[in-house]
């Protein structure tokens, strides 16, 4: 059922949304926790259980990008994100 937005919907809304995040992103670090080597701390523990990490970002993210870059993820491709039609970037670790 598609209905106007009622103030009170509020909280159902954002169980909703949490829900999908945590879905589509398997971890994330907050922004007041940014910077701090969390995220590279995550990564590694990653690393340690996998010898192969893919993933996709959105293009107009380049923060995130050189994020990976850094963490020694590669380019693989791009393509356009089915759900929103925005640019996204493939990107891969593999152990050597």
């Amino acid at each position: 059922m598609i209905r106007p937005f009622n103030a009170q919907d509020m909280d159902t809304i954002l169980d909703i949304w949490l829900s999908a995040s945590l879905i589509a992103h398997k971890f994330i670090v907050s922004p007041p926790a940014q910077g701090r080597g969390i995220g590279k701390q995550l990564i590694n523990y990653a690393k340690n259980l996998r010898n192969k990490l893919e993933l996709e970002v959105y293009c107009q993210n380049k923060n995130a990008i050189g994020f990976y870059l850094s963490c020694g993820f590669v380019e693989k491709g791009e393509a356009i994100d089915k759900n929103t039609n925005n640019p996204a970037l493939f990107m891969e670790y593999i152990h050597t």
